[in-house]
C-alpha cells in the first residue's frame, strides 16, 4: 500500500528502532485490523509522529501561554 500525498512534498525519513518495537507495532496492527495505519509500519509511525508533534506544539503553546501570563502579572504588581 503507498500512502498518496497529493502533490505534497515528501522527504524520506529513516529510523533505526529496537527489534522488541517493531514487533510491538506489528503485533498490534495484526490485532487491531481497523486500526488508521492499517497493516502499514511506516504509516504507523507516521501517525505517531503527527500526533507526538501535536500534543508537543499544544504544550509549547500553554507553556508560552503560562509565560506570557506571569510576565503581564508581573508588570501589573509593579
Amino acid at each position: 500500500m503507498a500512502r498518496r500525498f497529493e502533490g505534497v512534498p515528501v522527504e524520506r525519513l529513516i529510523a533505526s528502532v529496537p527489534t522488541a518495537l517493531v514487533e510491538q507495532i506489528d503485533s498490534l496492527l495484526w490485532e487491531n485490523r481497523q486500526h488508521p495505519a492499517r497493516r502499514c509500519r511506516s504509516e504507523y509511525i507516521r501517525l505517531a509522529l503527527a500526533e507526538k508533534l501535536a500534543r508537543d506544539r499544544r504544550k509549547l503553546m500553554i507553556t508560552s501561554r503560562d509565560c506570557a501570563r506571569a510576565r503581564d502579572s508581573v508588570k501589573a504588581t509593579k
